[in-house]
């Protein structure tokens, strides 16, 4: 590839790249240092990975353009080896030593095959033109705020050595972005979040130019566990995810020995929503349209026979705020199961959305569903758990106190109802109380110490707040509304959820008879058409789909015929 660069410039390359070096091996040495002195562990991320990729390329593309001078055969390929010599100062056995060697002949025949490729692009695309001071500069400095990356890569390499001893496959990671593009043809461009079950990737599919959302499952996962979310994934084709207002599956592929699921891109969560908005209520204008979608997603996983069994506000996606406000779909299917399969004393739920049935070891069934949707507007509504989540024992007596405590039959029935409750002689029937904290804790039950998993932000929940009031004083006591019509709406609002809280899962509001409630069809304000309340709610509302299945009006138009 002939560029005919000025004499001149390759000094100027010349001189950029003593300095690139230097900067190399200084910040090697510091990372030698901290990693010896703190024996940090970690793993090189994909966007690291994609830095590191980058730079690379653009180096060979400066060593390329700056032909006819001594070094042009030098290639910051070679950077692997300057990392050899500073993991050898770290004393690993000869094993190790075996391993990091292998590890860096695979990254440098990765880098090596993508550099290829660049090459390939330069040349087709005929490159000419002059390597100035400007553009030297801006990769100079791009170099300098992005060397951190040559640390994470010795990170990773030590975790590799310190925690897959003596294993020939130690260098599998779901961390190699250049696999991922090679096998699957998707290009990293962002982390989404990450979760106990792995890492959540945006990423674009070369293929067709879509962005797409990349699951990427974690090594600890058993087969079992994934072969059951796909399973279940599977079994959602059968219905119209758009419609059903359920994520769009798009397709699974093996990276790495590591397991991805591909969905459709959506916006963010409602947990994330909760946040940029500083955990400010929501109003019931904006409750009501997320509450219709769920119902409608409910309803489709009922007929299919799927309870979802983990809802919560980081389940539940925005699909782009901006264009369709409050427009959603329910995510994360990695813990469904058929309703056939539920058993009882299976734990499900996070705890402070865990319905009665779960914890009392009652049958279960899709209704702990429309319990979880219960606490989701709850939360919405109060900005906090609506029961407390730091123990089992204190979930339950929140439930006692904001919606009362469980019938005798269901308790008598309850294969665990002896973890929360003491029958107590009272004439000549036989009743149930709920334990006190101090019975509570020398029973020692299994399942009730704090659940780590859950965000600690909320110390005190909404019933814990209100200890003299049960669910309906809660409401009203957080009410902040003077207009009439909107309190009314607001008693719609608390009935519908008393019905969702109802402690007996057999008369608990199904799917299809929630969506025919007065909150969702907002039938009391028929009269009330032509008030800026009324018509804000409409408004609100046009994002939800149409179903035969639900009465909802979605415009003044059909609501009134």
């Amino acid at each position: 590839m002939e560029l005919n660069f000025k004499e001149e410039e390759p000094a100027i390359t010349n001189f950029y790249y003593s300095v690139l070096e230097d900067q190399v091996r200084t910040h090697l040495n510091d990372s030698k240092a901290r990693i010896t002195e703190s024996k940090t562990e970690g793993r090189l991320n994909l966007d690291e990975r994609e830095v590191l990729e980058d730079e690379l390329c653009y180096l060979k593309d400066l060593l390329e353009k700056a032909q006819g001078r001594e070094s042009s055969t030098r290639s910051y390929i070679e950077q692997p080896q300057v990392q050899t010599e500073v993991i050898q100062g770290l004393n690993f056995e000869e094993e190790d030593q075996a391993n990091v060697n292998f590890c860096l002949s695979v990254l440098e025949h990765q880098v090596r095959t993508h550099l290829k490729d660049n090459k390939a692009r330069l040349t087709e695309s005929k490159t000419e033109g002059r390597l100035n001071l400007d553009v030297q500069e801006d990769l100079l400095v791009c170099y300098l705020d992005e060397r951190e990356v040559l640390e994470d890569e010795l990170y990773h390499l030590l975790d590799l050595l310190e925690k897959t001893q003596g294993r020939q496959n130690s260098t599998r990671s779901y961390t190699d972005k250049s696999q991922v593009q090679t096998d699957v043809q998707q290009d990293l461009l962002a982390f989404l979040g990450e979760g106990s079950f792995g890492k959540v990737a945006k990423c674009l599919n070369l293929r067709n130019n879509e962005t797409v959302a990349i699951k990427i499952h974690k090594s600890h996962l058993s087969n079992d566990d994934i072969e059951q979310e796909v399973a279940m994934l599977q079994a959602l084709r059968a219905v119209d995810p758009d419609k059903n207002n359920l994520v769009r599956f798009i397709d699974s592929f093996d990276c790495q020995n590591c397991y991805c699921l591909a969905f459709e891109m959506l916006d963010k969560s409602l947990w994330d929503l909760m946040m940029d908005r500083r955990l400010t209520p929501l109003t019931l204008n904006e409750i009501r349209p997320i509450t219709q979608q769920l119902l409608v997603a409910f309803h489709a996983l009922k007929g299919l026979g799927i309870i979802h069994t983990d809802l919560k506000a980081d389940n539940i996606m925005l699909v782009n705020h901006q264009d369709q406000p409050f427009k959603v779909k329910l995510i994360d299917f990695g813990l469904a199961l058929p309703a056939s399969k539920a058993r009882i004393g299976m734990t499900m739920q996070i705890r402070s959305f865990r319905a009665p049935e779960v914890f009392l070891g009652l049958p279960i069934s899709e209704a702990i569903d429309m319990w979880g949707l219960g606490c989701v507007m709850a939360f919405l509504y109060f900005s906090n758990y609506l029961f407390s989540h730091s123990s089992s024992y204190k979930t339950m007596k929140d439930i006692c106190q904001m919606v009362g405590q469980p019938e005798d039959h269901l308790l008598n029935a309850g294969t665990k109802a002896s973890h929360y409750f003491i029958k107590k002689v009272d004439s000549n029937n036989l009743e149930w109380r709920l334990m006190t904290a101090v019975e509570n804790e020398h029973a020692k039950n299994p399942g009730d110490t704090g659940d780590d998993s859950e965000d600690d932000c909320y110390r005190r929940s909404v019933a814990e707040r209100y200890r003299d009031f049960n669910l309906g004083g809660a409401v009203k006591a957080y009410m902040t509304m003077e207009d009439a019509l909107e309190y009314e709406d607001g008693m719609e609002f608390l009935d519908f959820l008393k019905r969702l809280l109802h402690l007996d899962g057999e008369r608990r509001l199904t799917p299809i008879q929630a969506l025919q409630h007065n909150f969702i069809t907002l039938a009391h304000l028929k009269d009330h058409s032509s008030t800026s309340y009324t018509e804000q709610a409409h408004e609100f509302m046009s994002v939800c789909t149409i179903n035969s299945y639900s009465t909802f009006p979605f415009s003044k138009q059909q609501m009134y015929h």
